[in-house]
């Protein structure tokens, strides 16, 4: 049987939101990343399925759009489609609703095919194309970014250490762990009375247990911040995007 449009139906519990009830960034992106587990899962092809024949999805870039925080107890649906295939990778799309069909939170992703050992990507099989044909629609008007951003003259930095918790079944830091990275070192300013609105970001190389990461975010702007996640020993940028805060409804 294809399967196109995936629907996972889930319900907000009292660990995943802040202190105002409202639901968790980090939260919502774990929500968006089971979403597409279970959609492996319903294919007969899960994680470590995948693992055990020495392959694995990697999300490589992702934009998220924040129109509403769902709140405590919240009924809501996460969807999430293939909108295109390339060689090596697939375009995910996601949409959070509610239980009226209101969009609350939309992503577009790109996934990448990695061979686990050699630590490469490689062509996607035909099997997901089938399973998962794409459909060409689209949640949003998405541009990946596909080098580091500069930071703007002005920056600060705090140094975070990956622990043994930060890693995945493909052996490196989850990818949730660098958000929560990026918000922890968000300025206060940006905080009050703010929630965030837009993140774009790309993920470039992989950390791995022992490395020490230094986050840096810099203000380009009234409501624009511009991060890099770097890893200390060498100068490398593993992650780089932007992010854009409004205030809270």
């Amino acid at each position: 049987m294809k399967t196109n449009t995936f629907t996972v139906n889930s319900r907000i519990s009292y660990n995943q939101v802040d202190p105002f009830g409202r639901t968790r960034n980090i939260a919502l992106m774990g929500l968006l990343e089971e979403a597409a587990v279970e959609h492996c899962f319903a294919i007969d092809h899960d994680v470590f399925t995948l693992m055990e024949h020495g392959f694995g999805w990697v999300l490589h870039a992702g934009v998220l759009e924040f129109y509403h925080y769902p709140r405590y107890r919240d009924a809501i649906r996460i969807k999430t489609w293939i909108s295109e295939w390339q060689r090596i990778r697939g375009i995910r799309e996601f949409v959070i609703e509610d239980c009226n069909g209101n969009s609350l939170v939309k992503a577009s992703t790109q996934w990448v095919y990695l061979d686990i050992k050699r630590r490469r990507p490689i062509a996607v099989p035909q099997l997901y194309k089938t399973r998962w044909p794409a459909n060409g629609k689209r949640t949003m008007e998405t541009i990946f970014i596909k080098k580091a951003l500069p930071l703007p003259k002005h920056y600060t930095t705090e140094m975070f250490d990956v622990r043994r918790h930060d890693i995945d079944s493909n052996n490196h830091v989850h990818n949730v762990r660098y958000l929560e990275w990026i918000l922890e070192t968000v300025p206060e300013a940006f905080f009050h009375g703010k929630v965030l609105d837009t993140i774009n970001g790309t993920f470039v190389r992989e950390a791995e247990l022992g490395d020490q990461i230094l986050v840096q975010a810099g203000i380009a702007g009234e409501n624009r911040l511009i991060h890099n996640v770097v890893r200390r020993a060498d100068g490398e940028v593993l992650s780089t995007g932007y992010s854009c805060w409004r205030y809270h409804e």
